[in-house]
């Protein structure tokens, strides 16, 4: 048979033909651009985190691309309007969609280590060059429509019929495309997988489209790109995503890419970030976890004033992770009523695989904190608020709407305790979120640990339902049963201090909430800083 997509001009009942199977095509180059933008959020998600700042780049430069695309996949339809062609794009595309998040490697691994030590330039041209990696495979994907309108128009008349169809087509496969990776195809295969999925898809729907029109030769050409891929996928595919040692387990959820890492005695959980922040710790041995911080929130009832153990009946922990907190509790509390909520499912799993997370008292609800609030009556004699996770702050539980809402479920005399991030010599966090418990709250406190403090670090921040003070801190330690206890409260006591909220903000609410903008600015402050302390070494 010859080889007809070598002919100078298609033969108009040819192209017909393939007029089925070029709708599908766009169909599904739809779904796979809108898949890959999502999924490349994902890919970053480890190194970068998920604030609007990535997805802002993430999107404006996909734009950017698909306009390139457009542009320039019209201007070719026009030169060399030939299925052929098309096709031979898809095929292109396909195999960078596929092989782009093992190329990425290197430079997430650099950009890790940057944002471990703050290195500004390294990081931002790191996170750069990983956006860039998408650039041939979007603009190629953005070819698609174009052409396909040029190669399935018949004539004027029908011009406006046939490019409807086509962007309608593109339209609703990437509405199924937006649902079916973050759904689906990552929490059941991972990112990679996703990647490499969606890449072979695209490459076996181009290849059989070469042979339906006769270029075989053609697709035996492409043979390598099916091999690499294939060899990829085969090799690559099921390693761990970041080198990390001591790494138990990896998974990827519809949230979080979830590690679970054993550092000598101490299992730990890290989500989403940089590698060095550790959401849940658990100890093999059964021994409270090393830190202050998850301790600490066993200090916040001695503000209480008719303060003793057997009184404390009933515990919220919003961001339960992997159950640290409530493990705590449980263990110095005794058996109380335990509301734990955490907003990933794959996360409660891992916590009752490696954590122990198996306490009868303890009730864990897989669901967002702001909602579940909403919907329990319950009240709490503490409510403790852990989803405050390193560069991650969901804003919606850190506005003034949603510490009322926490106001209305404290017991009488009840307590509820803030980890913020916090940066040498940069409050404004612990200020703006200080600031706007304190418009809700009676009395607000901090407590950090004592000493000097460099780095990036954690202050809790305690405010009481009814007027309280400090004093009451001291005389209350008295009656904690456990000795352990009794003396690492004697010890915090010290680190305790009230909240001055006059002047500090800004006061965050549903309406106007710039977490993000805080966050992102305090860490390039920081970045910028160890740059200039590093350049003048």
């Amino acid at each position: 048979m010859p080889d007809r997509d070598n002919e100078e001009t298609p033969v108009p009942d040819q192209i017909q033909g393939e007029r089925l199977f070029i709708l599908l095509l766009t169909f599904v180059c739809g779904g796979v651009t809108l898949g890959v933008e999502l999924a490349a959020s994902r890919l970053l998600a480890p190194s970068f985190g998920t604030s609007m700042l990535v997805w802002s780049a993430i999107i404006g430069l996909m734009l950017i691309y698909l306009t390139v695309g457009y542009t320039v996949g019209g201007r070719l339809a026009d030169r060399f309007p030939r299925p052929g062609v098309l096709y031979r794009a898809v095929a292109v595309a396909a195999f960078f969609v596929g092989i782009v998040p093992f190329i990425s490697q290197p430079i997430l691994r650099a950009s890790a280590t940057s944002m471990a030590g703050f290195e500004l330039g390294i990081l931002s041209g790191s996170f750069l060059a990983v956006i860039a990696l998408f650039a041939i495979p979007i603009t190629l994907l953005g070819m698609v429509s174009p052409f396909a309108i040029r190669l399935l128009m018949v004539g004027v008349p029908s011009a406006g019929t046939t490019a409807g169809q086509i962007y309608a087509l593109s339209t609703l496969g990437s509405f199924i495309g937006t649902f079916v990776p973050p759904l689906w195809l990552i929490p059941s295969f991972g990112t990679r997988n996703t990647f490499l999925i969606m890449g072979g898809a695209l490459l076996l729907l181009a290849l059989v489209g070469l042979w339906r029109i006769g270029a075989r030769s053609a697709g035996l050409g492409l043979a390598p790109l099916v091999i690499v891929l294939a060899a990829v996928g085969f090799f690559l595919g099921g390693a761990p995503v970041k080198a990390t040692p001591g790494l138990v387990f990896e998974t990827e959820s519809a949230y979080n890419y979830i590690q679970v890492v054993q550092t000598n005695d101490e299992m730990h959980l890290k989500l989403n970030e940089d590698g060095a922040t550790v959401q849940s710790a658990y100890r093999l041995d059964g021994s409270s976890p090393r830190g202050p911080f998850w301790q600490t929130y066993l200090m916040g009832a001695l503000l209480r004033p008719r303060f003793r153990p057997d009184r404390i009946e009933s515990v919220l922990v919003i961001g339960g992770a992997a159950g640290t907190v409530g493990k705590l509790f449980t263990r110095y509390y005794g058996p109380i009523h335990i509301d734990q909520v955490e907003i990933d499912g794959k996360v409660v799993d891992a916590g009752r695989r490696f954590f122990d997370m198996n306490d009868e008292n303890v009730v864990t609800h897989v669901d967002d904190g702001r909602i579940f609030l909403a919907r329990t009556d319950r009240k709490y004699d503490v409510i403790v608020l852990d989803a405050y996770r390193g560069s991650y702050l969901p804003f919606h539980l850190a506005t003034q709407e949603f510490f009322g809402l926490v106001r209305d479920h404290l017991a009488k005399d009840g307590v509820v305790i803030a980890n913020v991030l916090s940066i040498t010599d940069d409050p404004r966090m612990v200020d703006a979120i200080g600031a706007t418990m304190a418009t809700v709250f009676p009395d607000v406190y901090l407590w950090a640990p004592a000493g000097p403090r460099t780095g990036v670090g954690n202050t809790q921040i305690f405010a009481t339902r009814d007027a309280s003070d400090l004093s009451w801190i001291e005389p209350n330690v008295r009656y904690l049963t456990d000795r352990w206890l009794r003396r690492q409260a004697a010890q915090r006591v010290f680190g305790f201090r009230p909240f001055d909220a006059s002047g500090k903000g800004p006061i965050f609410t549903d309406d106007d909430a710039p977490v993000e903008d805080l966050l992102h600015s305090m860490i390039f402050r920081m970045a910028a800083r160890s740059g200039e302390r590093g350049g003048g070494g």
